[in-house]
């Protein structure tokens, strides 16, 4: 941008001939609005024309047009040469080019902004700086009567949804979990109008853990992408709503709809969520068995023995069990405690079989970003432990599934996440 407004100064030197007696040396400033009634997400282009007697020593200082629900963009090679002929003599300069978009219906008024600018005194060739003021600008923005019913309103000349759905299938068991991603393309006006695309409202029976909404600005219009993470935490049917945007084509004159079909799976029913409904009829039964075994062991001591050696085998093999280390791993990620959970996963994964070792990609970045951000200035957040508690829960369902396919062995290779 400097290299351009320093060729724009370099082709002023045509007009350094000195103004001729009787010739304004003051420069001008001219403004040229193309249009000042657009559609909110439309733009009209601003054009601001400095002008000098001799030749520029600095480029201008063009002012800040920003105000409240307007936006203010300049386009590529918005800086370029100004030439103009004024009384006989040719004077020359800059002019810049701004693009206005108004966001919301209504009016917009640009009060008068200072300007400076600093070129050669026609008569001695010593720099002169003159502080000047543009001329207000009012424009407006006003929504087509074919689409007052819009809200939010959106004008594009093109609006199409993007979805992709990973890990997910029609039915799922609890603990499952799936990524949602959603992209709107819009051409013709910012991706700054795109709205929100998934809702934020909670499903019972599903932990959802939205991303930041990502941007991208193209030159005719841009992306708004948009993901979360689902993590199915009981059994059911569940529907994912659908994503819908109605918007005004600045092309036909006509409202039209960009959609996606609401996501509808099932969650299986674990064991454990079946004795939960029957939780009376298992209360009495334990009540029943626990004064059974109370009698068996107060009339027959060698049966005590038994049972109290047998269950203090099952729970040594519990205590160094992989579950128990998965167990650990996940309340030390509820607590947030980093040093507890590199623990407990290195514990979780030395005690898995070898032919059931998942990939362990996901959690060692999810682990390594923690320790980033807890030895850097960043802040660990929920989101962060969330993505370890997701990526932990996924490592899991692989190994679960290798096991099943290829049967028990010991050890796995050690898992060192960075700081």
């Amino acid at each position: 941008m400097i290299y351009r407004l320093c060729l724009c100064l370099l082709l002023s030197l045509p007009s350094l001939a000195l103004a001729a007696p009787g010739t304004p040396v003051e420069p001008i400033i001219e403004m040229e609005l193309t249009e000042d009634t657009v559609i909110p997400g439309s733009p009209t282009q601003l054009t601001i024309s400095v002008l000098v007697p001799t030749w520029m020593l600095k480029p201008p200082a063009f002012p800040d047009l920003e105000v409240s629900h307007l936006m203010v963009r300049r386009p590529p090679d918005s800086s370029s040469p100004a030439r103009k002929r004024i009384d006989g003599k040719m004077w020359a300069g800059v002019k810049r080019t701004y693009q206005l978009y108004p966001m919301i219906q209504g009016q917009f008024d640009i009060p008068a902004r200072p300007l400076r600018v600093t070129y050669a005194d026609p008569e001695t060739n010593a720099p002169v700086e003159v502080n000047m003021m543009t001329d207000p600008i009012r424009l407006f923005g006003s929504v087509p009567k074919e689409a007052q019913g819009l809200d939010p309103f959106v004008a594009a000349t093109g609006l199409k949804l993007d979805q992709t759905i990973e890990g997910a299938a029609d039915v799922m068991k609890v603990g499952d979990a799936f990524k949602r991603r959603v992209v709107a393309t819009i051409e013709g006006t910012s991706s700054l109008f795109i709205p929100p695309l998934l809702p934020d409202s909670e499903i019972a029976g599903i932990s959802a853990y939205p991303k930041e909404p990502q941007t991208q600005e193209t030159p005719d219009g841009g992306t708004r992408t948009e993901e979360v993470s689902f993590v199915v935490e009981q059994g059911g049917d569940y529907e994912l709503p659908g994503v819908e945007i109605r918007w005004f084509n600045l092309t036909t004159k006509k409202i039209e709809t960009a959609s996606l079909k609401p996501l509808l799976f099932s969650g299986k029913v674990t064991l454990a969520q079946r004795l939960e409904r029957n939780w009376r009829t298992i209360a009495i039964t334990l009540v029943i068995l626990a004064l059974v075994i109370g009698l068996a062991l107060r009339f027959i001591p060698s049966l005590r023995t038994v049972i109290q050696r047998n269950y203090a085998a099952a729970k040594t093999r519990y205590l160094l069990s992989a579950r128990h280390s998965y167990n650990q791993a996940m309340q030390a990620i509820k607590q947030q405690d980093l040093d507890a959970t590199l623990k407990h996963v290195q514990s979780w994964v030395n005690r898995l079989p070898p032919q059931a070792c998942p990939d362990l990609t996901a959690l060692k970045a999810a682990l390594s970003g923690i320790g980033e951000k807890l030895y850097g200035p960043t802040p660990t957040n929920q989101a962060d432990w969330s993505a370890v508690k997701t990526a932990l829960q996924h490592a899991a369902q692989e190994s679960r599934q290798l096991k099943r396919q290829t049967g028990n062995a010991n050890a796995l290779p050690p898992l060192n996440p960075t700081h």
